[in-house]
């Protein structure tokens, strides 16, 4: 797979990519020539499903427990600044 694959399968952009394709965990590339990397499609499929694993689910609770909010630095308790 090309990073424009990788790119591709996760909805990312090239940036998003690069950074992603450079984390520690991710799988490494094997080296075609000086200028061009390709990974293994079923190593990126499981490293993919691994983060099924690691990633928690988004909670749908938008209230905050604590009752402040952060804007822009501005805080905001129980409604009110």
């Amino acid at each position: 797979m090309s990073v424009n694959d990788i790119a591709h399968l996760l909805n990312l952009g090239r940036t998003a990519t690069y950074q992603l394709v450079r984390e520690p965990h991710f799988p490494k590339p094997y080296t075609i020539n000086a200028r061009c990397l390709r990974w293994e499609r079923l190593e990126v499929n499981a490293w993919l499903l691994s983060r099924r694993e690691v990633v928690s689910p988004v909670r749908q609770n938008r209230r905050p427990t604590s009752g402040r909010i952060i804007v822009n630095g501005v805080t905001f308790v129980g409604g009110k600044r």
